[in-house]
Parts: structure tokens; C-alpha cells; sequence
């Protein structure tokens, strides 16, 4: 199965790919994997700001309201 998204212009695409494979990403792409739920609603959910620039483990976890135990438990 394969996803994609439009993007502007190239830095912007750049940018979202190096979000899309931040190690939060992954967690939350392999957790909706195994959970029965297609990837396609995990990106219909994704804020558009995700190619606007890169994010850090903090940034992550304030665009996704989580506490930081549980950032903590999707980054170990």
C-alpha cells in the first residue's frame, strides 16, 4: 500500500518525509498497523504543519496534546 501528499514545492515535501520518519511517526505508524486501523486515518489526523518545519520530541508532543510519560513510552 502506498500514501502520498502534495506538497507546494520540494522543501516542504523534504520536511514532511523527515517528520513522517521521526521515531514518533513510526511509533504511531506501527501502533495503527497492528491495531486494525488503516494508515490512511492516521494521516487524515496528521496536523498540516508537518511540512511546514521540522519538529523535535517536544513539538511532537504538544501537537499531539501527550504528556510527557507519554512521550516518553512511544520513544523507548
Amino acid at each position: 500500500m502506498v500514501y502520498f501528499v502534495r506538497t507546494p514545492d520540494f522543501q516542504q515535501g523534504q520536511t514532511l518525509s523527515q517528520n513522517l520518519n521521526h521515531r514518533f511517526m513510526q511509533y504511531i505508524f506501527d501502533s495503527a498497523k497492528w491495531s486494525g486501523f488503516g494508515n490512511e486515518l492516521v494521516f487524515s489526523m496528521l496536523p498540516l504543519a508537518l511540512a511546514d518545519r521540522l519538529f523535535d520530541d517536544g513539538e511532537f508532543a504538544s501537537a499531539f496534546g501527550l504528556t510527557p510519560e507519554e512521550m516518553s513510552y512511544a520513544l523507548r
